[in-house]
């Protein structure tokens, strides 16, 4: 007798100890699994906070799971009695019709959790002869249209580089000559004699579309499509084509969902990272240090920033040890020394990694420092938050995270000595293959 197929084992349900009712832990559930703009509600109903979702079920979700959050957060999920969404068809659908919703709700939320360095506005002043798109964190009163806001930078840049090959634009003024931008079609042309009011009619149609009208433009071009093909103008009709293509395409671009899956995935990353070392709460900021020399010479430090487990590279530091001899354990020292009288103004790491071991967290334990009070606060470092190589560590789940940043860490101070030598790009930790799964083994173990 055949065995009966196992039925497919059902997702567990995640929990949501902060949504307020059953009536939103309802509505919670109906989240679908596509791109989106997401709107928060106090309990009179008005729109307190609009944001973007690459996938609105898990961004929606994790306002409400046992997650740590920052102050403003909290206090945003505390007014939270109701969730409203919209589905759009792509990742950039969303990103411009986050903006659209903000300048027509203005909810408060966004205002508070704002900052003037990261809104980002679009500047394109079509009453100049060649209009060129600009980015700006502050608008000013000069005639041109401006766009926004967009919350972050990364992702409007992404989007524009997408548009650019549907509508070419110009990012500067005008200079009349040939780049290469013009070779790979990312300009207009008018440096080789395009038109220029073929120019301002295609840009129109990207300001149409960051206005949210793709679904007008694309039956439009493809009305336009037809027309050419049955006037037999078919190099019109080709590249009204490509047009077409590339914004079909836009369905499956990720403009900034990689970042949003990074920071579910690295939370749980971070949360295992934390049981295993015994610390009082997950690593949200953990910074890595490295000293490189040439032959003794030209003794340079670098210290990397990893935030919620991801590479932040606004944040790393390049240090020029001022003894140039060749002594690591004097550099280390001092570059810690001198990293600590700063953190209030780079902020307080929860877990330091250097590359050394043992012997480097002994010479930490003294150093000559510019503050006061840093003697204290590298002791608590040194003996409580220091990860050196454990003794099986062939098999250590954490030191696959830990390496993560040692190696950027090291790539960061090649790139100093060895101008050739590529970067890194941004990481996340649960990247790193079988992380997750080997710590989940090791607990366990335990």
């Amino acid at each position: 007798m055949e065995d009966e197929p196992a039925e497919p084992k059902k997702p567990r349900p995640i929990a949501l100890p902060l949504a307020k009712t059953e009536r939103l832990r309802d509505k919670l559930a109906e989240l679908p699994s596509e791109p989106g703009v997401y709107f928060h509600k106090d309990a009179a109903g008005t729109v307190i906070y609009v944001g973007k979702a690459a996938n609105l079920r898990n961004r929606v979700k994790s306002y409400f799971q046992n997650r740590p959050h920052d102050p403003k957060t909290l206090a945003l999920i505390g007014e939270i009695a109701d969730t409203d969404w919209r589905v759009t068809p792509s990742e950039i659908d969303a990103l411009f019709l986050e903006s659209e919703m903000v300048k027509r709700y203005h909810p408060k939320w966004n205002i508070l959790l704002q900052d003037d360095k990261s809104t980002i506005y679009l500047r394109i002043d079509l009453k100049s002869a060649v209009p060129y798109i600009s980015m700006t964190h502050n608008p000013v009163d000069d005639g041109a249209r401006y766009f926004g806001p967009y919350f972050g930078s990364y992702a409007i840049k992404k989007a524009l580089r997408i548009l650019r090959k549907i509508w070419p634009f110009y990012d500067r003024p005008y200079s009349g000559k040939k780049t290469l931008y013009t070779d790979l079609g990312l300009t207009p042309g008018l440096e080789v004699g395009k038109s220029a009011a073929d120019y301002k009619h295609d840009l129109r149609r990207l300001i149409k579309f960051i206005e949210g009208g793709g679904v007008k433009i694309t039956r439009q071009l493809t009305r336009e499509m037809q027309d050419a093909a049955g006037a037999r103008n078919f190099e019109l009709a080709a590249k009204i084509r490509n047009q077409l293509f590339h914004l079909r395409e836009l369905q499956t671009q990720i403009v900034f969902g990689d970042t949003e899956n990074i920071d579910l995935e690295s939370d749980l990353a971070l949360r295992e990272l934390q049981e295993l070392l015994g610390l009082p709460e997950p690593p949200r900021r953990i910074e890595g240090f490295d000293i490189s020399h040439q032959s003794g010479k030209y003794v340079v430090a670098s210290n990397v920033v990893f935030k919620n487990g991801i590479a932040s590279r606004a944040d790393y530091k390049k240090f020029k040890i001022r003894e140039d001899k060749n002594d690591d354990f004097a550099a280390m020292r001092e570059v810690i020394s001198r990293r600590l009288g700063h953190l209030d103004d780079w902020g307080r790491p929860d877990l330091v990694l250097i590359d050394g071991g043992p012997p480097f967290l002994s010479c930490l334990k003294t150093p000559t420092s510019p503050t006061s009070d840093s003697p204290n606060a590298l002791k608590r470092l040194s003996c409580r938050q220091h990860v050196t190589r454990p003794a099986t560590h062939h098999s250590s789940p954490t030191l696959s995270a830990c390496h993560l940043v040692r190696t950027c860490s090291s790539s960061s101070n090649a790139s100093v000595t060895n101008p050739t030598a590529s970067p890194l790009t941004t990481t996340p930790f649960s990247s790193v293959r079988g992380c997750s799964r080997k710590l989940r083994a090791s607990r366990k173990r335990k």
